[in-house]
């Protein structure tokens, strides 16, 4: 399904509360979200929902590329 399917599937989801509804539809508008919208998204958003909006904004910056940093980060300690 290509993202601009998925993104249909949560602006017209019926189970889908209003102000998750108002968050979507502001990540599609390209608009911020507010902190007290963020703490809502964390409390009340299930992972598929958060994890959708996070790949629409990722691929609305970055196209079809992710991109890793893998780091090998050693402690020094006494032992």
């Amino acid at each position: 399904m290509t993202t601009t399917g998925k993104i249909e599937m949560l602006r017209n989801d019926p189970n889908l509360k209003p102000a998750l509804r108002s968050i979507a539809e502001k990540t599609f508008s390209h608009e911020r979200i507010t902190p007290d919208e963020g703490l809502l998204l964390y409390r009340e958003g299930n992972l598929g929902f958060v994890g959708s909006l996070a790949n629409y904004v990722r691929e609305r910056k970055h196209g079809d590329n992710t991109y890793f940093n893998r780091n090998f980060h050693i402690e020094p300690t006494k032992i």
